[in-house]
């Protein structure tokens, strides 16, 4: 899969966003972005295939994203709200 050309239909977003709250759902504590992605999307995967999804859930009030110590990467966990 092309991540360079990846742009996922309406259907194919929705199925992203529920698999991203699955995973984030599953784990105890906050993960980066490649992570996320290749949970989702498996090896191979990169963060640009879910920073649109993960985004979107952020704006939706249904994940956060937050730093871990000493890290500049975001990592995203279950919003608390």
């Amino acid at each position: 899969m092309d991540d360079i050309d990846y742009q996922p239909t309406a259907k194919q977003s929705f199925d992203i966003k529920t698999k991203i709250l699955k995973e984030l759902e599953e784990c105890n504590e906050p993960i980066d972005t490649l992570q996320v992605s290749k949970k989702v999307f498996g090896v191979g995967s990169t963060q640009k295939m879910v920073n649109p999804s993960l985004y979107a859930l952020l704006k939706e009030g249904k994940i956060e994203k937050v730093t871990k110590d000493g890290s500049q990467r975001p990592c995203w966990k279950l919003s608390t709200l």
